[in-house]
């Protein structure tokens, strides 16, 4: 498929347009880059690194907020 850049934007491009043709390991695989991404702003958006979510309750109210 090429690079990995490449294949991440197919991915990204993909989480929108699902058909028939699309099975399982694909429509995993574009849900998964998905909810990283999500993760990634809302860590970045928040000033907060990975390890935080780990630290803080479940019921923290920025978790929560979104």
């Amino acid at each position: 498929m090429g690079d990995a850049a490449f294949k991440q934007e197919l991915l990204d491009q993909m989480s929108g347009r699902r058909g028939v043709n699309h099975y399982g390991a694909e429509r995993f695989e574009a849900d998964e880059t998905r909810a990283h991404r999500v993760v990634t702003e809302e860590l970045k958006r928040l000033g907060w690194k990975e390890d935080e979510l780990a630290k803080r309750a479940k019921s923290d109210n920025l978790k929560v907020a979104t």
